[in-house]
């Protein structure tokens, strides 16, 4: 029995671990940015290339509330081309980032409509 209950605990330590792996891990490049939605509807943002249904990243919360805000966290890919898309439209793309990585000085509004655009506070390529 106490061996049972050690297995589990240890498998539960496991899969816990999982959820706390840093994104780079996962083979990409971690960009952070902050998020604000000031639309009355979700926001959605998306890595992908050529159009929104060929993902080729990850992004962490993938959701923003309505109203709301969040630090983002994109996983993209190290080589070639890619774009963070949101509310199904091409926001921004590798070129606007640059070789930007980590926290970076950008950020994504949705205004009130759900229309995105992005900003740049400094050092913008």
């Amino acid at each position: 029995m106490v061996r049972r209950v050690l297995l589990l605990l240890c498998l539960g330590g496991l899969v816990a671990g999982c959820g706390v792996l840093p994104m780079p891990m996962l083979d990409g490049e971690l960009i952070v940015m902050d998020v604000t939605n000031q639309s009355p509807r979700p926001a959605t943002l998306v890595v992908a290339r050529g159009d929104r249904g060929n993902v080729v990243g990850s992004v962490d919360p993938a959701v923003i509330p309505p109203r709301g805000n969040a630090t983002v966290r994109f996983l993209v890919p190290p080589t070639g081309q890619w774009a963070i898309w949101a509310n199904d439209g091409e926001l921004m793309s590798d070129t606007d980032v640059g070789n930007q990585r980590g926290s970076i000085r950008m950020g994504i509004d949705i205004g009130p409509d759900g229309s995105p655009s992005w900003w740049c506070e400094r050092d913008c390529p």
